[in-house]
């Protein structure tokens, strides 16, 4: 064995390659013999080779000089010996070259090629749905690295391969080998690559599957090579390692959008590349923008589908792309994402095709689930698939949980191996999934094909009433920050369900609205809960006596959040309605509930003697009943009118109990309210130190529990106070935050309000100019609510704030603040620069 470290140059006098052959296959102690059969080929080749009798084709020539030990740096001389034609070949991959540019992927470009050049990862899965972009990341990834593998970087496409068993032959056949005798493919890509140092990225892997086994022998009886992946499927080999290929970054649509902001935007620039590829004038515009970044957002920043969506853009304008999108128009995205680029594989000719090939691929078992999870509007837990999608029919055992089957989890394991789901951490550490938009189209569609959506809806709308059933009481105790973070998880899921349920089956729909009231509360999503509500209600006229005392929650809830807006009157009917109903039953509870809302009615329609008795007789009720939580809130409510009364020892006595009772509850909400309202009273009692104090904790809390209009009236009392110790800039800087956050909650009543806190401290720079302006945009949003005062403390405090302002302050710039929209007024005010002198 000593032979084979001799060294590898032709001995002196060698003028031929067989000659050469010859004097490398004696140095290491070869027999032709040997040599024939380590390079799969016959002696008598062998033979005529070293004779110079024959000359061999490249891939013969490629073996021999692995066999013979010929050094990488040598073979170009060693080739060209036998072939001079193979000089002229500089690289040793000839790579196929997209004609589309890559947009978007420079950090998996980066974190791919880093993972290759580790020597712990010798097999790279790269994984994601159709149409997500991993052929053409895998054709960047092969450019990037082509010169970090001596031996080269093979791709091959597996895209046309029918038949599983043919996978390895399309291999030998890409790499330019050919098999001799019966010598298996599998064996020569072995005797082939065995030593060398080369990347083989294999396109499609999903085609083959069945061929994973013998890929991992290939790894195995392989020292350098280097194998990428793109499936749709991962491989669960013991030494792969997955790359989940995300999705474009989509644009944040609560966020301002115009063409600056969309620049940032990768599924943006895809799409505006692939509309001027069809329509070279095409731009992004303010009239466009907010279209364009709704349809990326609308296909999940899925490339394949924003591609097919942009070649629309040669007849029909973004506008009229989004509105088909959304099935405005018709056809939804399936319909509209169709006449691809006729250079991509007919799976890719359309969204429909690309999917059906993901679909075609799975079990029976796995088909039924995927459908199933269509009814599901976003994410949904391993419990709600059991619950849902796991019943034949409501009520009867779970069919996909059969002993002989697979388990739920198992199969949406599947499912998530197959790029049809995304998993990510729930609340509780659970796991949670998801679905791709247009993944959900296409399995609703099947979900309908096979008969079985009504069967779905009803079991979806039973889960959902049965998760909200039981967050409900939760929202009035410690665990209510868990409830509302679960309940703001599952909304669209919940939304859905009670859209199935007004049509279908009411008194489900009824059910629904009783335990979801106190969440539209707290989320201040007061419209949309009120006309859920109504509705309700109205549809539920003639409802079984077992149910009028979930009616009479109902028309409690309608009640407090029509108060809440400002409707005093229309509240008092639903509350009359409901106090009747409670009272009738003798449910003390919800009479005791009942008249803590009359109470507030009645307090915010400036009727204070006649609330105080209402409220009295709630409180003394909850307490009979032992119910601290409920009492808590009469407190606050009781606060209120003691302070509007002017009794201010009363009112802190209310409050500070209040206080008391919310913390031994550890409820953060009602905590929050509560300092909230000792914050007014410390102004009241002119103490801005403490009441700054008082206000930083309640927006604390109301930050820690979500509640976005808690925190923005938070803000907005310290943008005040900050202004009154001198800190100008700071007290901006809040209320301009409380304006972001009023408006995301279409919340005009806040906006108006901090405004006109903004004015006045711009006003006090002073800013003349920008004040003014400020002014009229605020005095034009306060007088769409005429006849309602804001914090009882300052009835006069409109009026003789914009009085004395208007007195002092530039007609024009004012009368240009009238005109202008909040968006408009928004986008001024992020542009200025508050300079303080």
């Amino acid at each position: 064995m000593e032979a084979m470290t001799e060294p590898t140059e032709p001995v002196e006098g060698v003028r031929t390659f067989g000659q050469w052959v010859k004097q490398r296959r004696k140095a290491l102690g070869l027999t032709q013999t040997s040599l024939a059969q380590q390079v799969a080929c016959s002696k008598s080749l062998i033979s005529k080779i070293e004779s110079d009798e024959r000359i061999p084709a490249k891939p013969i020539i490629e073996l021999l000089a692995l066999h013979l030990k010929i050094p990488p740096a040598e073979y170009a001389d060693f080739a060209h010996l036998a072939r001079p034609e193979l000089l002229v070949e500089t690289e040793t991959t000839v790579l196929p070259v997209s004609l589309m540019p890559l947009i978007g992927r420079e950090r998996d470009v980066a974190a791919i090629c880093s993972s290759l050049q580790q020597s712990n990862i010798r097999l790279l899965t790269l994984t994601g749905p159709g149409g997500i972009g991993k052929t053409r990341l895998a054709l960047q990834i092969a450019e990037e690295v082509k010169d970090k593998f001596a031996d080269g970087v093979y791709f091959v496409s597996l895209a046309p391969v029918r038949d599983p068993a043919l996978a390895f032959s399309t291999i030998v056949q890409a790499l330019g080998l050919k098999s001799m005798g019966d010598q298996r493919d599998d064996q020569l890509l072995i005797t082939y690559l065995h030593e060398k140092a080369a990347l083989l990225i294999l396109d499609n892997f999903e085609q083959a599957l069945p061929a994973t086994k013998a890929l991992a022998e290939l790894l195995t009886f392989t020292l350098h090579l280097k194998v990428l992946i793109t499936s749709r499927v991962v491989l669960r080999l013991s030494g792969e390692h997955e790359f989940v290929l995300p999705p474009l970054d989509v644009p944040d649509l609560t966020l301002a959008v115009n063409p600056a902001t969309l620049s940032n935007s990768s599924a943006v620039q895809l799409f505006v590349e692939r509309a001027r590829a069809v329509r070279a004038d095409f731009a992004l515009t303010n009239e466009n923008a907010h279209s364009v970044a709704e349809i990326c957002s609308r296909l999940d920043g899925l490339p394949l589908a924003i591609m097919l969506a942009a070649a629309r853009c040669k007849v029909l304008s973004p506008q009229a792309i989004l509105a088909r999108l959304t099935g405005a128009m018709g056809g939804g995205a399936l319909g509209l994402l169709t006449s691809g680029f006729q250079d991509l594989p007919a799976r890719h000719q359309t969204m429909r095709q690309a999917i059906a090939w993901s679909y075609n691929l799975l079990g029976e078992r796995e088909q039924v689930l995927f459908r199933r999870l269509g009814i599901f509007v976003s994410g949904f837990t391993l419990e709600a698939i059991e619950e849902v999608c796991g019943r034949q029919k409501s009520g009867t055992q779970p069919r996909l949980r059969s002993a002989q089957d697979l388990s739920t989890l198992d199969s949406a394991v599947v499912l998530v191996d197959q790029s049809l789901l995304r998993q990510v951490e729930d609340l509780d550490g659970e796991p949670r999934f998801s679905m791709l938009e247009i993944l959900r189209e296409y399995a609703f569609e099947r979900l309908i094909a096979h008969n079985e959506l009504e069967m779905m809806q009803q079991q979806h709308a039973a889960y959902f009433l049965s998760l909200v059933d039981a967050l409900e009481p939760k929202l009035r105790g410690a665990e209510q920050d868990f409830a509302l973070k679960r309940l703001d998880v599952d909304y669209e899921n919940i939304r859905a369900a009670l859209t199935w349920s007004c049509a279908s089956d009411p008194e489900m729909a009824l059910r629904l609205a009783a335990c979801l009231w106190e969440y539209w509360l707290s989320r201040n999503y007061l419209s949309e809960g009120r006309a859920w509500l109504t509705d309700i209600l109205q549809r539920s006229d003639a409802i079984s006596p077992q149910l009028l005392g979930v009616r009479a929650q109902v028309l409690n809830g309608a009640g407090l959040l029509i108060s809440v807006q400002g409707d005093q009157p229309a509240a008092s009917v639903y509350l009359q309605e409901s106090l009747r109903l409670f009272q009738e039953l003798g449910d003390q509870m919800g009479e005791a509930w009942a008249l803590n809302h009359l109470g507030q009615t009645l307090n915010l329609s400036g009727q204070q003697e006649q609330a105080v008795p209402v409220f009295e007789a709630s409180l003394q009720l909850f307490r009979s009943l032992g119910d601290n939580w409920h009492s808590a809130w009469v407190l606050i409510n009781l606060g209120d009118v003691s302070l509007q009364r002017g009794e201010i020892d009363r009112a802190l006595q209310f409050f500070s109990e209040a206080r008391d009772l919310f913390s031994v509850l550890n409820h953060k909400r009602g905590q929050a309210h509560a300092i909230d309202r000792l914050g007014r009273l410390a102004i009241w009692r002119h103490d801005p130190g403490q009441a700054m104090n008082l206000y930083s904790e309640s927006f604390r809390l109301f930050r820690e529990i979500g509640e976005l209009n808690g925190c923005a009236l938070s803000l907005q009392n310290l943008g005040r106070l900050e202004s009154e110790y001198g800190q100008k800039s700071q007290a901006i800087e809040y209320l301009i935050e409380s304006l972001r956050l009023f408006r995301n909650l279409n919340d005009r009543w806040g906006l108006a309000w901090s405004l006109l806190r903004l004015a006045i401290v711009v006003r006090d720079l002073p800013r003349p100019d920008q004040a003014a302006l400020l002014f009229g945009a605020a005095e034009s949003m306060l007088a769409e609510f005429k006849g309602r005062a804001f914090n009882w403390d300052h009835r006069d405090f409109i009026e003789d704030t914009l009085t004395e302002a208007r007195a002092q302050s530039g007609a024009a710039a004012w009368a240009n603040g009238q005109t202008l929209s909040f968006e408009k007024v928004m986008g001024w005010i992020l542009k200025q620069r508050f300079i303080i002198e």
